[in-house]
């Protein structure tokens, strides 16, 4: 009876830490900007620091909910936990719950480093937070000098990029996460990307196995569109 609750309530943890934490992300950011998005290693962050609380704190919430709401669960526990100085409900509970400070402490700072690394595009040009780093870079159109594309299918993953290179050789890769939210803005970043004339446009050779990869992840309007971005037809 423990595990599916457990598993409820660690799931239902985890869901709502990482929700808070887009949410402050989002907070960060203008209202409607063109793009914005976590970055690959951010949201590793950001989805993975949380687990080890979660795991920790819906533990402990099962325990609370089945000694509030199933008191005949309840009592087949208490009779399992005699003699065991570690079963019992207030003494499991008041560990878990230690766990789950002790473990977000720990995870805290690694949340805030995948909350504080994003980018987002406005018409002004391209910021972004490293890594690292509690400062946005402002980049406008004309610091970008060099765009590279690929599409890579390797074993399980598929790789798409659109690399802004800056005149720092600061890269941002439009392309990383989430992909479909690029597609969808990128018929309003085209036009100020058009605009610079001095930009180097590279791409990596695309095969027949690439493409046909990425025609079976995406359906066949946003697979053609991406591959002619990145091919640069588009």
């Amino acid at each position: 009876m423990l595990i599916p609750l457990a598993i409820l309530f660690v799931g239902s943890s985890w869901l709502l830490s990482t929700r808070l934490l887009l949410y402050f992300q989002n907070s960060l950011m203008p209202a409607n900007p063109i793009l914005s998005s976590y970055t690959r290693i951010g949201a590793i962050f950001m989805f993975a620091s949380p687990l080890l609380p979660s795991i920790c704190f819906g533990m402990a919430f099962t325990n609370v909910f089945v000694w509030c709401f199933l008191p005949f669960a309840r009592r087949v526990f208490e009779k399992e936990a005699v003699g065991r100085e570690y079963a019992s409900f207030k003494n499991s509970t008041k560990s878990l719950l230690l766990a789950f400070l002790i473990s977000g402490i720990i995870v805290a700072p690694f949340c805030l480093f995948g909350v504080f690394n994003y980018f987002y595009v406005t018409s002004e040009g391209v910021l972004l937070n490293p890594l690292l780093s509690f400062t946005e870079r402002q980049y406008s159109w004309t610091d970008v000098k060099e765009i590279n594309t690929r599409i890579k299918a390797e074993r399980n993953n598929l790789h798409l990029n659109y690399i802004l290179i800056m005149n720092d050789k600061t890269k941002v890769d439009l392309l990383e996460e989430p992909r479909l939210r690029f597609i969808e803005a990128y018929d309003q970043i085209k036009p100020y990307l058009e605009e610079q004339n001095d930009i180097l446009f590279t791409k990596s050779t695309i095969s027949k196995y690439d493409i046909n990869r990425l025609r079976k992840r995406y359906n066949s309007n946003n697979s053609e569109k991406i591959l002619n971005i990145i091919d640069g037809l588009q």
